[in-house]
């Protein structure tokens, strides 16, 4: 009769530690990030600046404090030309209906779930 291995339940390394490890992983990630960004940053930075200016906004805003943002993208829209500035808020008013068709959708289906309604934040 052939006999079958035995089932072993995997044991947890002693030394892995999920949120440490995590930690860890989060802190190689940006090294690897700022060695990134310090060879190629600044090129990169003015290509998506031309290429992509709704990316490089919103890389801007999501990156900067909330303090700094007003500065910074003062500083972005007083060297945009007028074109520039209108395909910019172009850009925004998309995304801004985009975000509203999100929070729509949202809204209905749990509508039909049978939830309550979110309350606006005034």
């Amino acid at each position: 009769m052939h006999k079958r291995p035995e089932r072993r339940t995997p044991e947890i390394l002693p030394e892995f530690d999920p949120g440490a490890d995590r930690g860890e992983m989060g802190h190689d990630f940006l090294r690897a990030l700022r060695k990134n960004f310090q060879r190629h940053g600044a090129r990169r930075i003015k290509e998506l600046s031309k290429k992509r200016p709704q990316d490089f906004l919103k890389l801007v805003l999501t990156l900067l404090p909330k303090q700094f943002r007003r500065k910074d993208v003062a500083m972005i829209l007083k060297g945009a030309s007028d074109y520039e500035l209108a395909r910019m808020m172009d850009m925004v008013q998309r995304l801004i209906a985009q975000e509203e068709r999100k929070k729509l959708a949202e809204q209905e289906r749990l509508a039909a779930e049978g939830a309550p309604p979110e309350r606006p934040i005034e």
